[in-house]
């Protein structure tokens, strides 16, 4: 990539250059420049770098913007806190931009663009693309698997940002590919119906709900629209009855009804079903000790995973510490038949005082994540009959807030919810499928 141009940072003289690397020598001043690769690292990441970082993915945002509409040469002006961290240098070579500046370096190429300081490598490329943004968004109801002719699906809510627009949609999408199989029409906008679009999945049924006040059936088979059912208000929850034709229709009015998808006739029910939750984090905060459990001593128990041969039971270390960690137990006489930490790295960097219990049993493997060091995490599988690790996952660490949000656990893939993504692993192994939405990652 050859570069164009150095501006001297002591007097501001142009001097030319014609390589990508080395040290320049101001004709002018006499003050030494080095250029260096945008890719090759610097030991060492002091705070003002970290936070310089923020910065340059601030300015990037407005670069991006530019870029397809500028072709060819491109100088950028970065404004940023003091005269040295002004723009040093820009190079352009056939797509690539690199921009050098205040001991910072970022690179456009394609669709990726890089900010790299020290040893903070931050890639925001995915944040600028052609074509709409996608956003995983779990708060329309729990993910749910489900399948078509044997192959695995899942189903969820999601935004679509592109073109001055933030679409919600329900989507059915492939778990082994990642690919749409059906998806809902638009609806209405995030800021207009994201309290109102809710989805659930009764047999072969998909009921959503939109922001116009009403209940959409489809059968999801064939992608086809069965009935609208105009409610009184905004739905607030939609939670199957245990007879598998059957949705709670918890409305905000309180004119709360059963709907019978396989009729299509309904008929007020005002008092919530015992298993319905009455908020979407219930199933994670579970208020004191699960029943059916055995007593462990040095262990609070939190979250029970039931099975027929091999439940587990999440919690931690209690008194001291509360590192996490999980119980397997005979359903019958409860005698234990394991009992250990679920993080396999060093404990003293496990993050403790976790308020919700993320996990999935299935397939004869127990899966939960747990939290290293001041933000990442990783995903780890166990053995639910002897408690044997499986694998054990670091997933990709997301710039700024990485948060978990659920975690569903099926017999061939691991889902984890995340602060706007949903990675997909092989419960198998751990490998990761891919992502459905959009983040920034470190690295």
């Amino acid at each position: 990539m050859k570069q164009i141009k150095i501006e001297c940072d002591n007097c501001g003289a142009k001097i030319p250059a014609t390589g990508t690397v080395g040290l320049f020598t101001c004709e002018y001043c006499g003050h030494k420049i080095q250029l260096e690769r945008a890719t090759q690292s610097r030991p060492g990441t002091s705070p003002k770098q970290v936070a310089q970082v923020r910065r340059i993915v601030l300015a990037v945002v407005l670069v991006s913007v530019l870029l397809p509409l500028i072709g060819g040469m491109v100088i950028v002006g970065m404004v940023c806190s003091g005269a040295r961290d002004m723009a040093k240098s820009v190079g352009v070579g056939g797509d690539k931009v690199v921009i050098i500046t205040g001991g910072s370096n970022v690179t456009f190429g394609g669709n990726k663009i890089v900010v790299k300081t020290g040893n903070t490598s931050i890639n925001v490329g995915n944040m600028f693309w052609k074509g709409p943004r996608l956003i995983w968004d779990h708060a329309g109801g729990a993910l749910t698997p489900i399948k078509i002719g044997g192959v695995e699906h899942i189903v969820g809510r999601v935004r679509s940002l592109g073109s001055g627009q933030d679409q919600l949609t329900i989507r059915m999408i492939a778990s082994s590919t990642l690919k749409d199989r059906f998806s809902t029409p638009d609806l209405g906008s995030y800021a207009q119906a994201s309290r109102a679009v809710r989805f659930a999945v009764v047999g072969e049924r998909l009921l959503v709900s939109d922001g116009r006040n009403r209940l959409n059936v489809y059968d999801f088979t064939r992608g086809k629209p069965l009935k609208a059912l105009e409610l009184t208000d905004r739905v607030e929850q939609l939670c199957p009855m245990t007879d598998g034709r059957k949705v709670w229709v918890q409305v905000v009015d309180k004119r709360n009804l059963v709907f019978d998808v396989k009729d299509h006739s309904s008929q007020e029910s005002a008092t919530r079903p015992g298993h319905c939750p009455r908020s979407f984090y219930d199933r994670y905060s579970l208020p004191g000790r699960p029943e059916g459990v055995p007593a462990v001593e040095g262990f609070a128990a939190k979250r029970l995973f039931d099975d027929p041969e091999f439940p587990v039971v999440l919690g931690a270390k209690s008194p001291g510490t509360p590192l996490p960690q999980a119980v397997g137990f005979e359903p019958g006489s409860k005698r234990v038949r394991w009992h250990k930490l679920v993080a396999t790295v060093d404990p003293t960097t496990v993050r403790t005082g976790m308020s919700r219990w993320y996990g999935g049993l299935a397939g004869g493997r127990f899966v939960t994540v747990y939290g290293v060091g001041t933000k990442g995490w990783r995903v780890v599988a166990l053995d639910a009959r002897g408690g044997d690790q499986l694998w054990d996952k670091q997933l990709k660490k997301i710039f700024a807030v990485d948060s978990i949000n659920g975690m569903t656990v099926t017999d061939g893939f691991v889902y984890v919810e995340r602060t706007g993504s949903l990675d997909v692993l092989r419960a198998s192994d751990g490998k990761l499928v891919g992502s459905i939405g959009s983040e920034v990652y470190e690295g």
